[in-house]
């Protein structure tokens, strides 16, 4: 599905407006001049829709970051990323999270005993400690790095959209900071070495 970010944003705008209470007469006007005004926003909402009411289903970190937020500004950019993503990207990673996919599968794994460099799309340098396996998602939208298992040095490289890491516990993000990263059975490492990160943890946990 081919969601710009601009429309993410906007369709994203629109549901937390409504999930505040109900739309006085001008914005339900607004609202439906926006829905109308272009096939890709009544795709958008559409899909805004499904992801919100698989939600409360998926035990991801995405999904609680997405659902409880402690700010305004974390829950919309957690909702975005599950739009853009897409609901079955989304529910994929769940699966994921419960180990139900093992990290064999995963975009990126160092055996133990062994480590391994990668260079991603952007430019950015990512190196996995021994016994590491992440996914990676980039498109041009959306940078995502989602740490199954392990221990990752990451040295971001700026663009237009934040860099986010996605582990166990909680949402980090940053634009090009050099961070390492540490998952645990039950908590995650940061030690963050030059540049600036912001941690969005699971409510929940």
């Amino acid at each position: 599905m081919n969601i710009s970010t601009q429309v993410a944003e906007q369709a994203v705008h629109w549901l937390m407006e409504m999930q505040q209470g109900a739309l006085n007469p001008r914005q339900q006007a607004a609202w439906q001049h926006w829905l109308n005004a272009h096939s890709e926003h009544q795709r958008a909402w559409d899909h805004i829709q499904r992801v919100n009411s698989r939600l409360r289903g998926m035990p991801s970190p995405l999904a609680h970051a997405a659902l409880n937020a402690p700010t305004t500004t974390s829950r919309r950019q957690a909702l975005k990323l599950l739009l853009i993503l897409g609901a079955g990207s989304a529910a994929a990673w769940s699966l994921r999270q419960q180990h139900i996919l093992p990290p064999l599968t995963a975009d990126y794994r160092s055996p133990v005993g062994q480590r391994r460099k990668v260079q991603l799309a952007d430019g950015s340098q990512l190196q996995l400690n021994t016994g590491s396996a992440v996914d990676v998602h980039f498109d041009g939208r959306q940078r995502l790095i989602r740490l199954l298992e392990g221990e990752i040095m990451l040295s971001g490289i700026a663009g237009t959209a934040p860099l986010h890491v996605l582990t166990g516990q909680g949402l980090l993000s940053s634009q090009a900071a050099r961070l390492n990263v540490r998952q645990f059975r039950d908590h995650t490492q940061l030690a963050v070495l030059d540049g600036h990160v912001d941690v969005m943890p699971n409510t929940y946990s």
